[in-house]
């Protein structure tokens, strides 16, 4: 059993791994959508995704072990509760702990990230109107009228 938890333990290890670089990926996103470096940020959003995917397939093989954890034990649900007690499951908690720290780290980033997006465009949105507003105005003035050619009546009296 121990031998499970300590792999469980180990995967998680590379979880906390992928996650601080998916941190230190939304910190400098962050950076550059405060430069309007968007080529930056977009392959920074790449890599971002290809990092997903690599979580993406490591949750499935820890699910694997949780689920292998769960049967040799006989429980409905996997918890860390139910773990035997001993020192590798002691350190699964302590993992798990961490894991959950840089996850709420992460959360904070990506939320002032989303943020800061959002500021962003409605600046744009506000450009664009404004650009509409001006483009009408030059088109009232500029165009020909659908009133005729004009005529001026002048009377003297």
């Amino acid at each position: 059993m121990d031998g499970l938890i300590c792999q469980l333990d180990a995967g998680y290890r590379g979880m906390i791994q992928l996650y601080q670089e998916l941190s230190c990926l939304a910190e400098s996103v962050g950076k550059h959508l405060t430069a309007g470096e968007w080529k930056e940020v977009d392959a920074l959003l790449a890599r971002k995704q290809r990092i997903m995917q690599v979580i993406d397939a490591r949750e499935t093989e820890m699910g694997r072990l949780r689920g292998e954890i769960q049967e040799k034990l006989g429980l409905e649900r996997f918890s860390l509760a139910s773990l035997p007690r001993g020192p590798a499951a002691a350190q699964l908690n302590s993992t798990i702990d961490e894991l959950r720290d840089v996850i709420d780290e992460l959360q904070k980033r990506e939320q002032a990230n989303e943020e800061q997006l959002r500021r962003l465009v409605a600046a744009v949105q506000a450009q664009l109107r404004d650009f509409d507003r001006s483009k009408k105005a030059a088109k009232a003035y500029s165009g020909p009228s659908d009133l005729g050619e004009s005529r001026f009546i002048d009377q003297k009296k």
